[in-house]
């Protein structure tokens, strides 16, 4: 599942929980997809602490296909902080943020998703 909250005019939360299907995959694609023809930015948290496994193929190659719009939205964003529970999942975020310049990322443990809220919204 994937649930996407708005935390402010220019904030969003996106929790990625339990089993990941390419139906929700493909409602967060439409997501970004209108942010991305809006031209709008801003700050994400990606909240990845239940996240029971990796999704399908099928989700996979939706992403894929959808690239352009959402490698786009990601070059407009601001601050993506990452709360996980997984090492992997950190280390891969990390490296990540290395791979683009401009977007300012942060990598919080489980424990640590109400700082990154609060760095998402510019509090912290």
């Amino acid at each position: 599942m994937i649930d996407i909250e708005r935390l402010s005019p220019t904030a969003h939360r996106v929790v990625i929980y339990g089993e990941v299907t390419r139906d929700d995959l493909a409602a967060f694609i439409d997501f970004v997809k209108a942010r991305d023809a809006a031209e709008e930015g801003g700050n994400v948290l990606f909240d990845f602490t239940a996240m029971a496994s990796m999704p399908p193929l099928s989700a996979i190659t939706l992403e894929l296909a959808n690239i352009v719009p959402l490698m786009r939205w990601v070059w407009r964003l601001d601050r993506i902080a990452v709360v996980s529970d997984e090492a992997w999942m950190r280390a891969a975020s990390r490296i990540e943020s290395a791979l683009l310049p401009g977007v300012t990322y942060a990598v919080y443990d489980a424990g640590e998703s109400e700082a990154a809220r609060a760095w998402v919204l510019g509090n912290g």
